[in-house]
């Protein structure tokens, strides 16, 4: 061996012929030991999709995933036409494999769904008319204290405008704010005492329009409180984040900022109504290409997508949202209750039955209680 180094230090043709086998050796290894490409999945199906977008917006952020050998077919259908038309279609075999849809929907219909997963969030926030706000020198309300002091400073104005829609049966987001005033009992996870806490909600939000009440801050109006804000005869309005679109159509010049709903006390006990939209796999449509497809896009194209049509997405990174989206986010986080443990649909249901009996008729207001607790009893129990 030493020979062979000695002569290997002195030998030109030897240093070649050791070079040239070397090389050779390690091209031999790095074919046998190269990592291998991943080999690209061909699925060769069509996936059907029922979103609330035109095709040819939606398609740019779907285009990526055809190099998987899938095309896709985009019908463009509000949250109420899928939620009408989804389980119809099941029955005539033209559903879609993939739809957008609220929680409301998902929780209702678990079983017709394979998978899903989170895309976008909203909450219950406060929308504040800002050249009102100025002009006043109001400050923006956090807790119900706080709100009644808000009343109190525009009454001392003189001018004919009102506080915040509130406690009539012409609010947009009734169901959801009496949700939330439900959150003011301690024990309101309790299904036991479901009776009592839905009708502690209800007195609660009935106060705010009831003149003998130190919380009265608004009189039933023909308009919903919505359409009043737009048109600049209330300061405030209770809303979701998506609302803003229904507030711009009425005011593209409506100057307005969004905060925290002042719907609870210091410190605070109560939580917000949250929706969570999701993208729904259909069981009728168990294909690898859709479970990977939902994955993929939520990861590549969620951000994306919610920020280029004003939404806000479930994964945002706080510090990059704006200020009004990060309310919304903030609330969704801190204070965000979805209710998954209520089944929202007979309370949604059955929730105007009870505003409008409440106060008028007793033995009505009673029976729809009643009827209320026993099938959530039930449904409790079997779950």
């Amino acid at each position: 061996m030493n020979n062979f180094v000695e002569r290997l230090k002195t030998d030109k043709i030897l240093q070649i012929i050791f070079v040239f086998a070397l090389v050779i050796i390690l091209v031999f290894l790095y074919f046998i030991f190269k990592p291998k490409k991943a080999e690209i999945p061909c699925y060769k199906v069509k996936i059907k999709i029922w979103a609330p977008f035109e095709s040819y917006e939606l398609y740019p952020y779907l285009k990526d995933f055809e190099k998987f050998c899938v095309s896709f077919e985009v019908e463009n259908k509000s949250f109420d036409d899928i939620k009408s038309e989804l389980i119809p279609s099941l029955a005539e075999n033209n559903n879609p494999d993939i739809v957008l849809i609220d929680d409301v929907f998902v929780y209702k219909y678990k079983k017709v769904f394979a998978t899903v997963t989170p895309l976008f969030i909203d909450s219950l926030v406060a929308f504040y008319n800002q050249d009102i706000v100025n002009f006043l020198g109001l400050k923006k309300p956090k807790t119900f204290d706080e709100l009644k002091n808000f009343r109190d400073e525009i009454k001392k104005s003189n001018q004919s405008i009102e506080a915040m829609g509130l406690g009539t049966e012409n609010i947009k987001n009734r169901k959801e704010i009496i949700l939330t005033l439900f959150t003011l009992n301690s024990n309101y996870k309790d299904l036991s005492n479901f009776r009592q806490n839905l009708i502690n909600a209800i007195n609660f939000y009935k106060s705010f329009s009831n003149p003998l009440s130190e919380l009265f801050i608004y009189n039933e109006k023909p308009e919903n409180d919505l359409e009043n804000f737009a048109k600049e005869k209330i300061v405030s309005f209770i809303g979701f984040y998506e609302d803003k679109d229904e507030i711009l159509k009425i005011n593209p010049r409506l100057n307005f900022s969004i905060d925290q709903v002042p719907l609870n006390t210091f410190p605070p006990r109560a939580k917000v109504y949250t929706k969570v939209y999701y993208l729904g796999v259909l069981r009728s449509s168990n294909k690898k290409a859709f479970y990977e497809f939902i994955k993929w896009f939520k990861k590549y194209k969620g951000y994306k997508l919610a920020q280029d049509f004003d939404r806000i997405f479930v994964e945002s990174n706080l510090d990059k949202l704006p200020y009004e989206k990060r309310i919304v986010f903030e609330t969704f986080k801190n204070f965000g209750e979805n209710f998954k443990f209520l089944d929202k649909n007979l309370i949604f249901n059955n929730l105007d039955s009870l505003l409008k009996s409440y106060g008028k008729d007793e033995k009505e207001f009673s029976r729809v209680l009643d009827l209320m607790s026993q099938d959530l009893s039930q449904k409790w129990k079997k779950e």
